[in-house]
């Protein structure tokens, strides 16, 4: 008899290392999907990291080139001392309409995002999308357009103070909501499915 629950308790054990060891594999190969994904997410955002750091005492003018892909993105700015600020994204927008196939008539013009406090600041972030092109019906007719970056210019500055003052602006692309709530989700579905297997192998444990 001693022999047999020796057998039992071995076996148990060997069931609970195979378990463990399944669940590890399990984790891990999920953390590799996941860190997959997330690269994958970030490859999809437009690639922008840049900073413009300095000291001037007058006003100054920086012409951002790029941020043209589409896709939302984020600025902040520090000043050393409050300043006045503005910016502007220079965007174009063109659109037609068509019925049946057959062209009806066009529309185009600029679709600025700007950005003009009423008083002086020391800092900030601002966020803002490029649209891609894109299509659509509105009833029977078929609408077709585009958005075009033809620039962005950041100045500040304060004329009523000429005393030096420093200044640091980082510019990035954010990814979009979507990639981060897919991402958020395949854990939540991997830590329910990982507490099943735990039962699972608690009650099999159990039974032997």
């Amino acid at each position: 008899m001693a022999a047999i629950r020796e057998r039992r308790h071995q076996g148990a054990a060997d069931m609970k290392r195979h378990s463990i060891r399944s669940d590890l594999l399990f984790i891990g190969g999920y953390m590799i999907r996941s860190i997959s994904a997330l690269a994958l997410a970030f490859l999809a955002t437009p690639a922008v990291a840049t900073t413009y750091v300095g000291t001037s005492s007058t006003a100054t003018v920086i012409d951002i080139p790029g941020l043209s892909t589409p896709g939302t993105y984020r600025l902040d700015f520090t000043f050393s001392r409050p300043l006045y600020v503005y910016f502007e994204a220079y965007i174009y927008r063109e659109f037609w309409w068509y019925r049946d196939g057959e062209y009806i008539a066009s529309d185009d013009g600029p679709a600025f995002f700007s950005y003009l406090p009423d008083d002086r600041v020391q800092s900030n972030s601002l966020w803002w999308t490029v649209s891609g092109p894109f299509s659509g019906w509105q009833g029977d007719i078929l609408e077709v357009g585009y958005y075009r970056v033809d620039g962005n210019r950041l100045s500040f500055g304060d004329p009523d103070d000429s005393s030096p003052y420093n200044y640091q602006i980082n510019i990035t692309a954010v990814p979009e909501p979507a990639q981060w709530a897919l991402l958020i989700t395949g854990f939540g579905l991997a830590g329910a499915a990982l507490r099943r297997r735990v039962r699972a192998s608690t009650g099999s444990a159990a039974i032997a």
